[in-house]
C-alpha cells in the first residue's frame, strides 16, 4: 500500500504542469519586421501570456502588443472592450487589438491581442508589480499578477 502511495505521488508530480517563461526572437521578412517575444506558458488561468516587441527593420520603428490564450469553451471568449493593466497599483486601460476563438484538434482556445502604448511600456519597465485583467462574455474576467520571474522576461523584451 506504501508503494502505491509513492507511484500515485510520483506520478501526479510528473503530470502537473509546470509554469515558466522564456525569451525569443522571430524575422519575418514577408512583413519586413523582427518579433522579441516574452513567453510565459501555463501561467494561472492562460495557457499562454506573451509580451512582444516588433521592430520595423526598414525604418527601427518599434510596437508592443500583450497576447493572451486560454483552452477554454470558446462561448466565453475575450470581450472587445478594454484590458486592464495594473502597474504599481495605478490601472490604465489597453485597447484590445483582437479577439478570436477556434476549435483545433479538437481542444477549444480563445485569445486576445492588446496594444500597448510607449508610455505604459515605459511603466512596465520601471515597475516592481505588474497585473493584467481581460474581460469575457459570460464569465468572470481573467486576472494575474506576474510573477517577479515573468516581469524580468518581458523587462528583457522591452531593453532589447
Amino acid at each position: 500500500m506504501k508503494k502505491l502511495a509513492i507511484l500515485t505521488v510520483l506520478l501526479l508530480t510528473l503530470l502537473q504542469t509546470v509554469a515558466f517563461a522564456y525569451t525569443t526572437a522571430e524575422v519575418f521578412p514577408k512583413d519586413n519586421e523582427k518579433r522579441y517575444y516574452s513567453v510565459g506558458n501555463h501561467l494561472a488561468c492562460f495557457e499562454c501570456l506573451n509580451y512582444i516587441k516588433i521592430v520595423k527593420l526598414n525604418d527601427l520603428s518599434t510596437s508592443y502588443l500583450i497576447s493572451a490564450s486560454s483552452n477554454i469553451d470558446p462561448t466565453y471568449s475575450y470581450s472587445k472592450q478594454e484590458a486592464e493593466i495594473r502597474i504599481d497599483g495605478t490601472t490604465y486601460n489597453l485597447q484590445i487589438g483582437k479577439t478570436t476563438s477556434l476549435l483545433e484538434f479538437g481542444i477549444p482556445s480563445i485569445s486576445v491581442t492588446v496594444n500597448v502604448p510607449p508610455d505604459i511600456t515605459d511603466k512596465i519597465n520601471a515597475a516592481n508589480e505588474v497585473s493584467i485583467r481581460f474581460y469575457r462574455y459570460n464569465r468572470y474576467p481573467d486576472e494575474i499578477t506576474l510573477p517577479p520571474e515573468y516581469l524580468d522576461e518581458w523587462k528583457k523584451v522591452i531593453k532589447i
